[in-house]
């Protein structure tokens, strides 16, 4: 059965997986077709194999029964609407006894289905036409609900989407925080296959160990891939498949929406120096550029892998599996970063592992986990809040017009506040702090004061302090000076509290979730840490 629907509905960009057990027979084994990763359609085998469910399923992880229930219920009023196939049903399903809990919900996410008794199946041509049908309905429930409208703006206000200002990530926090944990269910909530994790290892020290190299130890020389490697031209196969122009770097933003990100999880990422075998990739990220146009976007970047890299290879592109047209991109241009990629490196600080320096910082945000994503105990088995979605960034430099003047001014002048405290330190900004934080208020969409000031704070937090660190000759009075600044520079949040940007509540995702302020309570720990210790690190 996958065989055929791989067949038939090939090059309709689905996404196709399937999961009869691990081990042994699953409950309910199924098999999943999807474009987006809220709704998907499925075959639910029962548990004793005397029938199957096509099903259109909302997804049910990390919601509650009710927040189900109503999305289901919303769902099919939309379904009403479009469609008029009598052979499908609202009727509930019956996946039969014994089957397990996380098995039960597809009854609750069950929006129209159609069940085929194995006494009475039909033939292969009834049951292909009858999928392609639920898929007709599939795809026009993307075109007219709200949540796959393609106005970017509409999608990120209402399924609190962020484009984050930048595709690297420095996740840092105690062991067993969920930094781990956090990239997975990113990934699993914004795609699918699109998620590979990769164990950073002590002895790495340069860029092949991320990226393969070529053995000579044969007759003919071969190239080594990498999980990495093999990731990265996975996401560039996406791009491909979603429309991609790969002859003039030019997609639309209709197209945009239709490309998932691919998460990268570097874990322990700096058990080894992150300059040595990380440099290519932090050179290269500095490349990626962004061109808006009448038509769409263009997106250029630098080569990963040069194409003289892999020149006396014969059998290079059936090694990595790609198409003629992508081999003939990667020829031309090498292998680059896609825009899809995201990078997130999980961090523990301690005596194992390696300081980051900060050219490194420079090109990542860099979170205090905990700061961002407290683990709250009273909450654990009932949690009531989760991190919002992110995706990949669709913007390398803001130009003039593309921000409120006003907006523009007020965080030129914030920054140089902050950076004339930095005279004659090795801690001073430059354009690229600036970039990064206009870019940070237009992924925030932001519209007021104390929205403005939030998006200043988490800049604070994620790009001025974590470049802190040294003895008290090195640091003097720094801290003391950011202090005064953002005191005066953050007023509307300081005491009254701020709106939370990177998480929403559970049962009320629209509605904003308060917090304190925390670039001022880092500092003054900071400052605490350096006047004990005689040195300070932001970590």
């Amino acid at each position: 059965l996958v065989t055929d629907i791989k067949n038939n509905f090939a090059g309709k960009n689905y996404s196709l997986k399937s999961h009869p057990g691990q081990g042994v027979w699953s409950s309910v084994p199924w098999i999943e077709i999807s474009r987006i990763k809220d709704v998907y359609v499925t075959y639910l085998f029962k548990g004793d194999c005397s029938g199957v469910y096509l099903s259109l399923q909302q997804k049910a992880d990390g919601i509650s029964k009710s927040e189900l229930i109503e999305k289901t219920l919303n769902l099919r009023n939309s379904i009403k609407n479009i469609s008029k196939n009598s052979e499908f049903t609202f009727d509930e399903i019956d996946l039969g006894e014994g089957i397990s809990n996380k098995a039960a919900r597809y009854k609750d996410s069950n929006i129209i289905s159609k069940y085929y008794s194995k006494e009475t199946l039909p033939s292969n041509d009834v049951i292909k036409s009858e999928l392609s049908r639920l898929l007709d309905v599939y795809d026009k429930l993307q075109l007219n609900s709200d949540f796959n409208d393609t106005s970017d703006s509409k999608v990120d206000r209402q399924m609190n989407i962020i484009r984050l200002p930048k595709p690297f990530l420095i996740l840092a926090g105690i062991s067993g925080t969920g930094k781990t944990h956090f990239v997975r269910q990113q990934a699993e909530r914004t795609g699918l296959d699109n998620y590979c994790l990769v164990p950073v290892r002590p002895d790495w020290h340069e860029p092949s160990d991320l990226l393969g190299y070529i053995s000579h130890l044969g007759s003919k020389p071969e190239y080594i891939t990498t999980d990495v490697l093999r990731f990265i031209v996975q996401a560039w196969k996406h791009i491909a498949d979603s429309g991609f122009d790969l002859k003039t770097g030019k997609v639309t933003e209709e197209q945009l929406n239709e490309i998932q990100p691919y998460w990268l999880c570097l874990d322990e990422m700096n058990l080894a120096p992150v300059e040595q075998y990380f440099a290519d990739y932090l050179s290269v990220l500095e490349t990626r550029e962004w061109q808006w146009n009448s038509e769409g976007f263009e997106y250029y970047t630098e080569a990963l892998l040069s194409p003289t890299t892999w020149s006396d290879i014969s059998n290079f592109q059936q090694t990595l599996g790609v198409s003629d047209e992508l081999w003939e991109y990667f020829q031309q241009n090498g292998i680059g970063i896609p825009f899809n990629l995201i990078v997130a490196g999980t961090v523990n600080m301690d005596e194992t592992t390696h300081a980051f320096s900060r050219k490194v910082l420079d090109r990542a945000l860099s979170f205090d986990f905990s700061e961002f994503y407290p683990n709250e105990f009273d909450t654990f088995f009932t949690p009531t809040t989760k991190p919002k979605l992110f995706t990949y960034p669709i913007y390398s430099q803001l130009k003039q017009g593309d921000l409120d003047d006003e907006l523009v001014n007020k965080s030129i002048k914030f920054i140089t506040a902050l950076n004339q405290k930095f005279e004659n330190t090795p801690f001073k900004l430059g354009y690229r702090a600036l970039n990064e934080l206009l870019l940070s208020i237009q992924a925030f969409q932001t519209k007021n004061d104390i929205e403005l000031q939030a998006v200043w704070d988490d800049f604070v937090m994620t790009k001025v302090l974590p470049r802190i660190e040294g003895d008290e000759t090195k640091v003097g009075d720094v801290l003391d000076e950011i202090e005064t600044v953002l005191k005066e520079q953050l007023s509307s949040i300081s005491q009254s509290g701020r709106p939370d940007l990177w998480r929403e509540s559970t049962n009320e995702p629209q509605s904003l979730l308060e917090i304190k302020c925390r670039s001022l309570a880092k500092a003054e720990h900071m400052k605490k840490l350096l006047k004990d210790r005689g040195m300070v690190s932001f970590w």
